[in-house]
């Protein structure tokens, strides 16, 4: 009889009977611990990549690179001639041109070039002196085919064999350059040139000559 009552005495009295298995907590999820990811070297943000030292240009340089942006096909060429120029006309002489030359000056230069070319040995160097020997004028006709077909001496100092120096030297050089069709009239074109002799004999024609020496005295 005792047995029975103590169930229900526990029912009213609000008790439950102990659970004869006990129920363990519920289990927490372990969760590994947080890593720090690690960037590989191609990953590395751009202020963090190591960054090639700055190299400071000195100003030779620093101007060269400068030119070589603003101007990238150099026009060394023109300006190293046009500069040597001024000071020695004879510099333009290895100079080829594209086309004929259209002006008188133009082609004047080029029958100069060609005269001093084919007289090599009878050319001086540098600038004409001082005093000189003999000044003898010529006036050239030329064809259309660049020959000379008439020299006419226009002024000399009456020293007979420079004269015939003069206008041998003309015909040594023939053909001369052709002239443009502009330059022609009547098919042929005039030229007068000025031929400087030196002491010696040599000369040089006034369209090359470098600025004549000044006197000591």
């Amino acid at each position: 009889m005792l047995a029975l009552l103590l169930p229900a005495l526990a029912l009213a009295g609000g008790c439950r009977p102990s659970d004869p298995t006990p129920q363990s907590a519920p289990a927490q999820a372990i969760l590994p611990a947080e890593q720090t990811p690690v960037a590989q070297p191609n990953q590395l943000a751009a202020a963090e990549r190591p960054q090639p030292a700055a190299v400071a240009l000195g100003p030779p340089v620093a101007a060269g690179v400068a030119a070589a942006v603003a101007d990238p096909v150099p026009k060394t060429q023109a300006t190293a001639v046009g500069a040597l120029a001024a000071l020695d006309p004879s510099a333009n002489c290895g100079v080829p041109r594209a086309s004929a030359p259209v002006t008188l000056d133009l082609y004047k230069h080029d029958i100069a070039c060609r005269i001093h070319a084919r007289n090599g040995e009878q050319i001086y160097q540098g600038a004409p002196p001082p005093v000189l020997r003999s000044v003898v004028v010529l006036t050239v006709r030329i064809d259309a085919t660049g020959r000379p077909v008439q020299i006419t001496v226009r002024r000399s100092n009456g020293i007979r064999n420079l004269e015939r120096r003069a206008i041998q030297s003309v015909r040594l050089a023939s053909p001369l350059p052709v002239p443009s069709a502009a330059m022609l009239k009547r098919g042929s074109t005039d030229i007068t040139e000025t031929w400087l002799f030196r002491d010696d004999g040599r000369f040089q024609v006034r369209t090359l000559a470098m600025v004549q020496a000044k006197s000591g005295y």
